[in-house]
């Protein structure tokens, strides 16, 4: 389906919204990055912003984060939940996270650092001032297409990198079998994956690298599998 932003969360009403949402324009339109995520973005905030960009930060599959230095100084990030570290982390930030995660819904931090960036990362602790919530929209007929794979005995896992309980949610939603049993393998080792590979049908926080090892584990167990992927980390 396609991946819309629902709605921009910011925690503090003190915050200049409009000052966040320049940098978010002008970073998400000259980030040069494409993905589902800028796209949705981009159909958010449909004008650019006028920063002077200094340094930049892209996505990848290891940091899920993206950032922007920008020359006023203003580092503003957006990214997975416990990916970029935050000087004002709280339970009540996470049973937001939680509860938007259970509706099937994607959520990413909002950061702004005063630190800047080293190496291609964020230097020390950020500060969250808010939520991005997107909802991806099911496909018409992914419901009746699962239907067919279960009713001809093939499983279906779904192997992601977002919150495993947003993958959770839309897994229920198609009818995938197992799907009240997800797992998060962010805190995972390789020997829980080949020992599990079987029982989970549902994986949340998956790196390129243990997807790669939940399928070789799948073949030595003796089943034939075949994977498909829309994404660079995807492609071992």
């Amino acid at each position: 389906g396609t991946m819309l932003i629902d709605k921009i969360e910011l925690f503090d009403e003190k915050i200049d919204k409009d000052s966040i949402f320049e940098m978010l324009k002008t970073m998400v339109h000259n980030i040069g990055d494409d993905n589902f995520t800028i796209n949705a973005f981009k159909k958010y905030f449909e004008n650019n912003g006028n920063l002077e960009i200094e340094e930049v930060v892209h996505f990848d599959s290891a940091k899920k984060y993206s950032a922007m230095k920008f020359k006023n100084d203003k580092t503003i990030a957006f990214g997975a939940y416990g990916f970029i570290k935050i000087d004002n982390d709280s339970d009540k930030i996470r049973e937001i996270i939680d509860d938007y995660s259970k509706e099937g819904k994607r959520v990413l931090l909002l950061t702004i650092n005063e630190n800047g960036i080293e190496n291609d990362e964020l230097i020390g602790k950020s500060h969250a001032i808010g939520l991005v919530i997107l909802k991806d929209a099911v496909k018409e007929d992914a419901k009746e297409i699962i239907k067919w794979f279960n009713d001809n005995e093939v499983n279906i896992k779904v192997i992601s990198g977002d919150n495993d309980l947003t993958v959770q949610s839309i897994a229920k939603e198609v009818d995938i079998r197992g799907a009240e049993n997800s797992v998060n393998l962010s805190t995972k080792d390789d020997n829980f994956i080949i020992e599990n590979a079987e029982k989970y049908n549902v994986y949340g926080r998956t790196s390129p690298e243990q997807k790669k090892l939940i399928e070789e584990s799948l073949i030595k167990k003796g089943h034939t599998v075949a994977m498909f992927g829309d994404g660079v980390n995807d492609i071992l």
